[in-house]
């Protein structure tokens, strides 16, 4: 419901308001002008709208977090593989200064 003030309410909280004999906006605690409330379809068509859109609304989402997950386990696993090819470079080189090592001592 549209008030005089410009804002829009939900019916039952404007009228438990009005009802109470307040005749001040709830958002602005100006004077209302007058306590004749209309009914806001504008407001209610986009909302009606929106619950239409709503479930595709969570399922795009849904598939958008999937694809988040598959990246995430994606780079985890890039992540494991390479620190594992790290550790086997790491060890081939040690064993190539290693072998070096030894064949220079046995050089002396």
């Amino acid at each position: 419901m549209i008030a005089s003030d410009g804002h829009s309410y939900e019916r039952s909280a404007i009228e438990d308001w009005l009802s109470g004999r307040n005749r001040t906006s709830p958002l602005t605690g100006a004077r209302l002008q007058e306590i004749d409330l209309r009914a806001n379809i504008t407001l209610r068509k986009l909302i009606e709208s929106f619950k239409e859109k709503l479930p595709r609304l969570r399922d795009r989402e849904q598939k958008r977090t999937d694809l988040i997950m598959v990246d995430v386990a994606a780079v985890k696993d890039f992540e494991s593989q390479s620190k594992a090819a790290r550790g086997d470079l790491t060890t081939a080189l040690s064993n190539v200064v290693g072998c070096q090592g030894a064949g220079e001592a046995n050089m002396d």
